[in-house]
């Protein structure tokens, strides 16, 4: 698989393949050298300029197919865009509709562990707590992988 933005090329004659169930797989690598990239392609956020990408035997590239994907997998990426005026849970009360099988004790235990001040501002959160809260988001939700 390959990915270019322009002249740049972020993937290049990438293959990875794991098929042992509850593998977790790290990748290493120094800045730039297209682990988000990779990331991004197998959750479906961008497509690969050449090649193909599954996740768990379902094509990432057909955006149709890949709904599956994005329902069972979490991106948490570093820069967090949510909505700066909202506090934490006006945050939490707008995304839970979103997803049908949302898990509200899960979100409750997950803010007690994480002592995320429901009344503050997502502007006004550190760097960490608002990692904290995307996790809450997408750990809240069960997945059927």
């Amino acid at each position: 698989m390959e990915k270019q933005y322009h002249r740049t090329v972020a993937l290049d004659d990438l293959t990875i393949s794991s098929s042992d169930e509850g593998r977790i797989t790290a990748l290493l690598g120094p800045n730039g050298s297209g682990k988000t990239t990779l990331i991004k392609i197998l959750v479906g956020l961008v497509h690969p300029t050449a090649g193909e990408a599954f996740l768990r035997g379902v094509p990432v590239r057909d955006d149709a197919a890949s709904v599956q994907v994005r329902r069972n997998a979490a991106y948490v990426s570093e820069d967090k865009r949510l909505y700066a005026y909202m506090t934490v849970q006006q945050i939490l009360n707008f995304t839970r509709p979103l997803f049908p099988n949302w898990s509200i004790q899960r979100e409750h235990a997950l803010l007690a562990q994480f002592k995320l001040p429901p009344d503050r501002r997502f502007k006004a959160l550190f760097k960490g707590m608002r990692t904290k809260l995307s996790l809450v988001i997408d750990l809240s939700r069960p997945r059927k992988f």
